[in-house]
């Protein structure tokens, strides 16, 4: 059973229109993302939006379209949920290595 939201905190959530062109939004952004995701280009930009904390670092979504991992021995200043950021991929493997010092993987 999910938690009910509370009055003066923040939430990560997904805006999308129904089917009636209402607009929704939903913190049930897994449905939304990939888990994979095609090389990215050396010197590529990438967004990233800090999400969720977990025992291994901080889940990121990467171009608002898939799930990468900020690992906590690789964070070398703080981030927090809803947290925006733009860096480069330095990276020449189908991970992305950041100007941010972070690898963010996003291979199966």
């Amino acid at each position: 059973m999910m938690a009910m939201m509370e009055v003066g905190r923040s939430y990560l959530v997904r805006l999308f229109l129904d089917d009636k062109s209402r607009i929704l939004a939903t913190t049930k952004i897994n449905r939304f993302l990939e888990e994979t995701s095609e090389a990215f280009q050396v010197g590529e930009k990438v967004s990233l939006i800090i999400a969720d904390k977990t025992d291994l670092g901080v889940k990121a979504i990467i171009n608002h379209s898939y799930w990468g991992m900020l690992y906590q021995n690789e964070l070398f200043r703080p981030v927090h949920q809803g947290q925006k950021l733009i860096d480069r991929n330095t990276s020449h493997d189908c991970r992305i290595n950041t100007l941010f010092n972070r690898h963010i993987g996003l291979c199966s």
